[in-house]
């Protein structure tokens, strides 16, 4: 019952050099954490664009939520943190996924607060060497 949109930028002549299990792991966390906060909202849809920049490659996954509250945006990648209800998240997940992004991969996950819903910039370097 979510609608689902993928763009991608003429991206297919470039390969994304990183280590494939990790970076998919990063983001099947973002989803299922959209997922968890939008499933019951009327209007739910998640969008996810890739874009290629001149040294990266910028993911944009999206949700119809309202956003993530200031006061948790610098929270949210902490470990053990979480604004899930009590048995439905350990508040690794973010965490874990921060540290596979800036550790394994040089880049960088952050929360969009001037997005009016949810969103979550992923950014890998082009020129990565794993």
């Amino acid at each position: 019952g979510i609608n689902l949109k993928v763009e991608i930028e003429d991206v297919k002549a470039e390969k994304l050099v990183c280590s494939k299990v990790p970076l998919t792991q990063v983001i099947v966390n973002i989803l299922t954490n959209a997922y968890d906060f939008i499933r019951d909202l009327d209007d739910k849809w998640i969008n996810i664009t890739v874009e290629k920049k001149e040294d990266e490659f910028i993911f944009r996954i999206t949700d119809s939520g309202g956003g993530i509250p200031f006061e948790d945006r610098d929270r949210i990648f902490e470990p053990f943190f979480t604004t899930k209800e009590l048995g439905d998240g350990q508040g690794l997940g973010l965490s874990i996924a921060v540290g596979i992004v800036e550790k394994q991969h040089n880049g960088s996950l952050e929360v969009d607060g001037k997005c009016e819903n949810t969103r979550f910039v992923l950014k890998i370097p082009r020129n990565l060497s794993i």
